[in-house]
């Protein structure tokens, strides 16, 4: 998975993990998780997965799926971030839970388990992109995401334009017992010019703006600068 700040963000609204940040960002909590628990002495840790959990398509998010997407992830070909997952030794997935077997203990390992990197995929759509080869598999897979996330891929415009609409078996609900997420979708610009995003945003028709240098692939690597808009369901 790519780690620019803007690929992050709508990685992170695409596909969700087994655990996610607490609101202050100094600790975790239950997320595709229910519960863990962390063996005596630290060398394995305990995961019990939400019950009736979906992907974006409707299809069923299992161990299974746990499983294969994080012995992806901690591929050391898979890029820098594998190395958030280097403890783990073995995965074991049986019904509704899944079991890290480490090499050591590893008191990091809640918090990766909350990153992009250790996000859940669905194995059997992976393996039915086109494509022979594991990149090319990925590259193919990355056009037409599906995930568990809150949102889900609407239309791609290279270079112009990214939609993502509300996931309608995304498993939160808000403090308010109603479903999440509470949008019904996000609207991504490509505007490299400053003063148009500005004009923009005064002008209402953009609801925020990220202007980070090394969103890349979003853009086509052109100047990665973005804007937002969002649509709510009617009160």
């Amino acid at each position: 998975m790519n780690d620019a700040n803007l690929d992050i963000w709508i990685l992170t609204n695409l596909y969700d993990t087994l655990l996610q940040p607490t609101a202050d960002g100094k600790g975790v909590q239950p997320g595709l998780a229910s519960a863990y628990t962390v063996a005596p002495g630290g060398r394995s840790m305990r995961l019990t997965l939400r019950p009736g959990l979906r992907f974006a398509d409707g299809s069923a998010l299992t161990a299974q799926d746990v499983k294969w997407s994080l012995d992806r992830a901690r591929k050391p070909d898979n890029g820098a971030w594998s190395g958030s997952l280097a403890s783990i030794s073995t995965i074991v997935a049986s019904g509704n839970t899944v079991t890290l077997n480490l090499k050591q203990p590893d008191p990091t390992l809640p918090a990766a388990l909350a990153t992009f990197n250790a996000a859940i995929m669905p194995q059997k759509l992976f393996n039915a992109a086109r494509g022979t080869t594991e990149a090319a598999k990925a590259k193919a897979f990355a056009e037409k995401p599906i995930g568990s996330g809150p949102f889900v891929l609407s239309s791609w415009k290279k270079g112009s334009s990214m939609v993502l609409k509300r996931n309608p078996y995304y498993w939160k609900k808000g403090s308010d017992g109603k479903a999440l997420p509470y949008l019904n979708s996000i609207r991504f610009e490509i505007i490299p010019d400053d003063n148009t995003r500005i004009l923009k945003l005064q002008a209402g028709n953009s609801t925020g703006r990220n202007s980070s240098r090394s969103a890349g692939s979003l853009n086509s690597r052109r100047t990665p600068t973005s804007t937002c808009s969002c649509s709510r369901p009617p009160r």
